[in-house]
Parts: structure tokens; sequence; C-alpha cells
């Protein structure tokens, strides 16, 4: 995937590139994408395996996002994968991530956790009929995957 693939698409909603072989996710990837609820990089025919920090960041993160990265043989997760460069919100807008079925050797993105603690204020929104915000908590899935048997109930939330 060029850096500037998607650069002319700024709408898109959902990218669905399953079962392709892609091998990098640059960073920017997906940057011009403001509205973009789903990314889809599932089954690269164990292809997938590098991806640079910032490959998630958007121009805005107001829309939270999908990313489903599972059934690769993703070993290392880059420091600042899930990062922003937004200085007033400084991590993407998940809704999910799925990390299930790769060979993940490293620590989990700080960036992941520091959005999981803070709720994902981001993702908060007005109910029109109780006129109570609703706060929507980012999901990460790493079933199957070599980092969770090998620190098992050692991780504490």
């Amino acid at each position: 995937i060029d850096s500037d693939a998607f650069s002319l698409l700024p709408r898109l909603k959902n990218i669905y590139l399953s079962n392709d072989y892609i091998k990098h996710i640059p960073s920017k990837a997906i940057y011009h994408l403001i509205y973009l609820e789903r990314f889809d990089l599932s089954s690269q025919n164990q292809m997938l395996r590098e991806i640079d920090s910032y490959a998630f960041d958007r121009v805005s993160n107001e829309v939270s996002i999908k990313i489903d990265l599972s059934k690769n043989r993703i070993q290392k997760l880059g420091p600042k994968m899930f990062c922003s460069r937004n200085k007033t919100i400084p991590y993407i807008n998940i809704r999910e991530i799925d990390l299930a079925s790769n060979e993940l050797t490293s620590p989990i993105n700080a960036c992941i956790w520091r959005q999981m603690s803070k709720f994902a204020p981001v993702h908060e929104k007005l109910q029109p009929e109780s006129q109570l915000f609703v706060s929507h908590r980012p999901r990460v899935n790493l079933k199957s995957t070599s980092i969770v048997d090998k620190i098992g109930s050692s991780i504490k939330c």
C-alpha cells in the first residue's frame, strides 16, 4: 500500500483488503480518510509483518475505527503504531482492534492502553432519548496470540 493510495478518497468509510498479499502498512496509510470506520487487513496470506508508526493516524480522529489485523504473522507492534501525531488527542480513536492469530512477541503498544484507560472520551455520544452521555470503550482482541500465552494471567487492567 502506498502512503498516498487513499488520499483522493476522503469520504471512504470501509476498506476491506482481507485475503490479499500486503506485506507492509506505511505511516499515514489512511491519513486523509477522516470518515473511515473499518479497515480490514486480516488474512494477508502470512505476508503482513511490518506496520509503521502512525500507520493508522488520521487528519481527524473524530470517527472511531475498527482495525482487523487478525490471521497474519505480525510479530512486533511498532512503538507508535496506534498513536496519533495530534497533540490534543495523542491516540487514534479506536473502536476495536483485532490482533487474534498473530505471532506477537513484543509488548502491546502504550497508546492502546492509554486510550482504554481514558475510556475513549472521543467516543462519547449524546443519546437523544435520555440526554445522557454514553462512553464506548474500545475493544482489543488478542485471542490465540503467542504473547497472551506467555503472559497469561499476569495481565491486570
